[in-house]
């Protein structure tokens, strides 16, 4: 008897910290974004955002309203309904703990003219130059496809959200520089 305890002792103290070592339940969650984001959410596609180093409190917005259907997306819809609240809340800490990386389909640096006032609009919430702040996600150096889909999605009202319906006003052409001029922000 006290032989199997001596080993019991010995295997807990000697695998403690191999446990303490694994990732927790929101890494080990998140890490199946993966599959269409990229590792640690470094998307290569031209069409799926880069999530890795995103704020957490977008993160959660977003995943909350695919959950709650108030934001339209039939994969990201279906996955998230699968999550608890406090599953959502551990899988975006885990996305925001990830470094911010450029999607590799970023446009190249280019001659984009576009005036102040063109971006003023968007720096209140994304950041000056799209890097994001508390209230507005990063944009810069995501996918040039990516962010046309979603500002049409904007511009459509398959997505909505106050603060972006200055899209609809928008021409094409001034639409598309934006685009370029965000996706080629580093």
């Amino acid at each position: 008897m006290k032989a199997t305890l001596f080993i019991a002792a010995v295997l807990a103290v000697s695998t403690a910290p191999a446990l303490a070592a694994l990732p927790g339940d929101g890494e080990r969650m998140a890490a199946t974004c993966a599959g269409c984001h990229g590792t640690r959410g470094a998307s290569p596609g031209t069409h799926i955002p880069v999530i890795g180093g995103q704020s957490s409190d977008y993160v959660k917005k977003t995943m909350k309203g695919y959950k709650e259907g108030t934001r339209a997306g039939g994969v990201m819809a279906n996955l998230s309904k699968g999550y608890s609240d406090q599953q959502i809340d551990q899988i975006t800490e885990a996305v925001a703990s990830w470094k911010w990386q450029n999607s590799q389909n970023a446009r190249k640096k280019g001659k984009i003219k576009i005036s102040a006032s063109g971006t003023e609009v968007c720096a209140g919430c994304h950041g000056a130059k799209g890097q994001g702040t508390p209230i507005g996600p990063h944009i810069s150096g995501q996918a040039a496809g990516y962010l046309k889909e979603a500002l049409s999605e904007y511009r459509s009202g398959r997505r909505t959200a106050a603060e972006m319906g200055m899209v609809k006003e928008m021409t094409d052409q001034d639409f598309d520089k934006l685009v370029k001029f965000y996706s080629q922000q580093k």
